[in-house]
């Protein structure tokens, strides 16, 4: 986008930026404050969920251990279900996923103490630098300064980005390590010095962060290496780059035995997972008519000198994004995080079809005329009209794939449900951060806090790991695959994971004749808050007598109290008057 004082390129000729300037650019100065807001505001107000509170436990047991213990002598911390051992070791040390956020977690831990706050802060601080590593990713890849400002700004309102970034878990790490490898892989291409050590040491850390999304990755780039790399590359990186790899990686796989703890491959819903997938990068990332648009005026003139297959950066993004999307929808799970680490990609090829469209323009119609081309950033910055074309398409494809896991669980909203409007999410997301949504397991927290004491056990059948972090009960339940034994002080069932115990805790809570406690504000969702944006809640959903998740109306959270308890402070909840045996 052209600054005041600039003078135009030439028609058609894009304007390029000396590649190893320093000086800071005034619009990615904007960018990095805009995303400082939206990534760090109220960052620690929502409680943990699930997987964020594994992460923040495992942190913990790091500074009490050295190493990520999956047992403290009274919990266990697992969600792969104890008996099948497939998530800790003999030793009882975590070996699921690699430990790199584990011991982020734990440096935040030790310096600013165990909260909320310091369980995300390094996270979010890294999905910052994200929007910088975007800005020098474009800069490199094509020399022109406007794609990289274009890029920079459209991944400030990715919703995806957005709410990954205000996680604890290794999602901006993952992003920022994948844009860190392109960047030093053009770099090695182009005998850049050092930029071999950065390509080991960026593929090494996106291995630690989540060594699943490491393997597509890898994948692409010999792909692209095979064609980009002959003549570019010299002989001794050929060899030095995978040794330098395999140095800093092999050990821990061998040490995890990461064939036995990977996670498993299906594919009777890939169809469904790569459509739904497809879907999610045109709302979020990519229009595809954009790229319906180049393929279809490129031939007739509309050239680019940025988007064609002699750019070593736009091919290898392109590549591997759809490498990913590909290989990760043979995954059993359907989740925005399993292709976070692209979606960057897909913003930055976004902003290179954007100052196309502008290039394009001007050599047609001038340059007064080509600046209009410019409102298509704020439009995608701030609606989603241009991926509503596709939306149906892409829709009616994967609602006719077989196997359609998300749509037919009457527990969790369809990723393909919500794709058809026009407003953006990013207004939704900015009434969160002003107004924090309490989720289920922080109301039930902040009840035990007040009402249990430590030596108590609390049964539940989803949900146990936050309340792991949070309180300081005896928990069992969840994911952990350990018998109930005895009577114990509390207990709660979850309405709406239906398949875990169903209703067995419920009935057993009944006959034994426990006090249920209903919380009548409190909206029994399935998780606390996702950042997978179709699960994702920017509000408090509404409660209703449910029997099941219907039309966004969710039942009350209910506990049970063993009847010979009595309590300090029900918290606004309704105490149920029941005749059951004591």
């Amino acid at each position: 986008m052209p600054e005041g004082n600039e003078t135009p390129a030439e028609e058609g000729q894009p304007e390029f930026a000396p590649r190893n300037s320093w000086r800071p650019d005034w619009i990615l100065l904007l960018v990095l404050l805009a995303g400082a807001y939206l990534i760090l505001t109220n960052l620690g107000e929502t409680r943990l969920w699930t997987d964020e509170a594994e992460a923040a436990c495992l942190g913990q047991s790091i500074l009490e251990h050295g190493v990520p213990t999956a047992f403290d002598g009274r919990n266990y911390m697992t969600q792969w279900v104890v008996a099948k051992r497939e998530d800790f070791n003999d030793e009882l040390v975590w070996v699921l996923s690699p430990w790199l956020q584990l011991y982020v977690s734990a440096g935040s831990f030790a310096l600013l103490g165990v909260n909320t706050l310091a369980a995300r802060l390094p996270f979010a601080l890294v999905g910052i630098a994200c929007l910088w590593m975007i800005f020098a990713l474009a800069k490199r890849a094509t020399g022109d300064k406007r794609i990289a400002r274009t890029a920079s700004l459209l991944l400030l309102t990715s919703i995806p980005f957005l709410l990954h970034s205000r996680q604890g878990r290794y999602y901006p790490i993952a992003m920022f390590a994948t844009m860190w490898i392109l960047h030093a892989y053009i770099g090695m291409l182009e005998r850049k010095k050092w930029s071999t050590v950065h390509i080991v040491v960026a593929v090494s850390v996106l291995f630690h962060a989540n060594y699943g999304l490491c393997v597509p990755l890898l994948g692409a780039l010999v792909l692209h290496a095979l064609f980009y790399a002959w003549g570019r590359a010299r002989l001794w990186q050929v060899f030095a780059v995978p040794a330098g790899i395999g140095l800093l990686t092999l050990p821990w796989a061998f040490y995890a035995e990461i064939h036995r703890t990977a996670s498993r491959f299906d594919l009777t819903p890939y169809f469904y997972n790569f459509f739904t997938y497809v879907h999610q990068v045109n709302r979020w990332a990519l229009p595809l008519v954009l790229v319906v648009a180049f393929a279809i005026l490129r031939p007739l003139g509309w050239k680019s000198r940025v988007l064609r297959m002699s750019n070593v950066g736009v091919t290898a993004a392109a590549l591997i994004g759809i490498v990913a999307v590909a290989f990760l929808s043979t995954n059993v799970g359907l989740f925005a995080r399993y292709i976070i680490n692209v979606i960057p990609l897909f913003v930055f090829l976004n902003a290179c079809f954007v100052v196309w469209i502008v290039d394009a323009v001007r050599a047609r119609a001038g340059v007064s005329i080509s600046r209009v081309a410019w409102g298509l950033i704020p439009l995608m910055m701030f609606t989603t009209v241009l991926p509503v074309p596709f939306a149906p398409v892409l829709r009616v494809a994967a609602m006719n794939a077989p196997h359609k896991g998300f749509q037919d669980n009457p527990a969790v909203r369809n990723p393909l449900s919500d794709f058809e409007g026009i407003e953006h999410e990013v207004f939704d997301l900015i009434g969160e951060l002003h107004r924090p949504y309490d989720g289920p397991l922080e109301r039930i927290a902040k009840f035990l806090d007040v009402n249990a004491e430590p030596e108590h056990t609390l049964f539940i059948d989803y949900g146990d790991v936050p309340l792991l972090f949070y309180t300081d009960l005896i928990v069992r339940g969840g994911l952990q695959g350990i018998p109930y034994h005895g009577k114990p002080e509390w207990i709660v069932s979850r309405s709406n994971r239906a398949g875990i115990a169903v209703n067995a805790l419920r009935e057993f809570a009944d006959a034994e004749g426990y006090v249920p406690i209903v919380m009548m504000d409190t909206p029994d969702t399935r998780w606390e808050n996702r950042p997978d944006p179709y699960v994702h809640f920017y509000e408090m959903p509404p409660v209703g007598q449910v029997a099941r998740l219907t039309d966004g109306v969710y039942p009350p959270v209910v506990l049970y109290m063993r009847s010979d308890l009595e309590l300090v402070d029900a918290l606004g909840a309704t105490v149920v008057k029941t005749g059951g045996r004591r």
